[in-house]
């Protein structure tokens, strides 16, 4: 079976994070200033990094990146940027188009996962799988290079934390030509913190250009970074994609010494949740299986306890 996994860290837990597996029979995906429906793709694309498949002709096309910010800048510095976007009911895909004159001088001196890419010459994908006013959300970064970043995040402004343990699972594939680099990213739902099945999602696009050190922006409003959610654009058409749960409303408790518990409701098929595994610091605490979670009604809630070593 899939497992869908959501881990962040914690006020009160050391930096290796609380984790939440969901064991389950399919999982979920995004939504968000501006609104865009997502189309499904009736063919996965091969991640190639070529975006020559079917299913990029039929995705929502995004051609009208701005300069985040809203600065201006001279015609002739302008260079273009197309993002395209579908999915499927397992994989949430995302290619994109990055006009290079100056394609000698591009970076990307990063080349393994989950190093600085965000210093080179990349593109970043943000996704939050709840309406708009939800805080937890993903952030995938691709360089020139392939290399990709992931992590998960919780909360927004002084109080957001980012987990570094998160793992996208996403398959990705850089490709430089003579005048223009292109990128293609398959990502899985089950890995997303889905918080809901109906209505939107919000996201984000953006591109970092570093030979005229430009940031990017698809968004129509003029955010001041990257992590601007209020900004974000939405997403329709997830309830298309037949994913059978979310996980609203989720919360690991007081994270106080002692007994705990984590709570979620759960929105669409119930009876597809096949198993919980509580972990901290990569290690089980608490294990639950079907009947157990079958057995509760409403709210499920789930005990755990943290101890002294778990404190940082």
């Amino acid at each position: 079976f899939n497992k869908f996994f959501f881990s962040f860290l914690n006020r009160g837990i050391r930096q290796a994070g609380m984790a939440l597996l969901v064991a389950c029979a399919v999982v979920s995906l995004a939504r968000a200033a501006e609104t865009y429906a997502l189309p499904r793709a009736a063919q996965a694309p091969v991640i190639d990094g070529a975006l020559d498949d079917a299913c990029w002709k039929e995705a929502l096309a995004l051609g009208d990146f701005a300069v985040l910010g809203g600065k201006a800048i001279p015609v002739e510095r302008r260079v273009e940027t197309r993002a395209f976007l579908c999915a499927d009911r397992e994989y949430l895909y995302l290619g994109v188009r990055c006009a290079e004159p100056l394609i000698e001088q591009l970076q990307k001196g990063h080349v393994t996962n989950d190093s600085e890419v965000w210093r080179d010459d990349d593109v970043e994908f943000f996704v939050v799988p709840a309406p708009r006013g939800g805080s937890r959300y993903v952030q995938l970064a691709v360089n020139a290079a392939g290399a990709l970043f992931d992590a998960a995040f919780s909360g927004v402004g002084k109080d957001r934390k980012m987990d570094l343990a998160w793992a996208s699972e996403a398959a990705v594939k850089a490709k430089i030509g003579p005048a223009e680099w292109t990128v293609e990213l398959k990502v899985p739902l089950r890995t997303l913190p889905v918080e809901t099945l109906q209505g939107c999602w919000t996201f984000h696009l953006a591109r970092q250009r570093t030979p005229q050190q430009t940031y990017y922006t698809c968004l129509k409003g003029i955010p001041k970074g990257f992590h601007d959610l209020e900004l974000f654009a939405e997403l329709t058409g997830i309830e298309a994609l037949g994913l059978p749960y979310a996980l609203p409303h989720f919360t690991f408790g007081a994270l106080s010494l002692g007994e705990n518990k984590c709570a979620f409701d759960v929105e669409g098929e119930r009876k597809r949740l096949s198993g919980v595994a509580i972990e901290v610091d990569g290690k089980s605490r608490a294990q639950f299986d079907a009947a157990a979670l079958q057995i509760q009604s409403g709210r499920i809630q789930l005990p755990y306890r943290l101890g002294p070593a778990d404190k940082g």
